[in-house]
């Protein structure tokens, strides 16, 4: 059963969750997984985990949590699949990296709606 706050996840986003730091001062990640969501290029004011206020490039409307550090790609994994090295997102055009979530409970507190924040310029390559 679909709920009310995951009706309108009907796009395809790739997910990486971050995994470590590599000592090098990159980053690992676990494999890439497609997941359902909903993509907006939208601005909106955002808190990051130190406090900062920052605007959005992006928003994503997500069915699961999503932590800072992780990275979203609007497509599938078809559409990746020519990426030098898919499986770190820093190497596929158009990955962007979450700033920062929420994560809102419904008023049952039994669903929760998650959002991922995502800023463009601040996105390496």
């Amino acid at each position: 059963m679909t709920s009310h706050i995951t009706r309108g996840h009907n796009q395809t986003l790739v997910y990486w969750a971050f995994s470590a730091r590599d000592g090098y001062g990159g980053a690992t990640f676990t494999a890439p997984v497609e997941i359902s969501a909903r993509w907006e290029i939208k601005q909106k004011m955002y808190t990051t985990t130190t406090g900062q206020r920052l605007e959005s490039s992006h928003v994503a409307y997500v069915g699961q949590d999503v932590e800072p550090n992780d990275w979203l790609f609007l497509g599938s994994l078809t559409d990746i699949a020519s990426a030098i090295d898919e499986t770190n997102p820093k190497n596929v055009t158009n990955a962007l990296e979450v700033k920062a979530r929420t994560k809102i409970p419904s008023l049952r507190a039994d669903k929760f709606q998650r959002i991922a924040f995502m800023t463009e310029a601040t996105s390496t390559r």
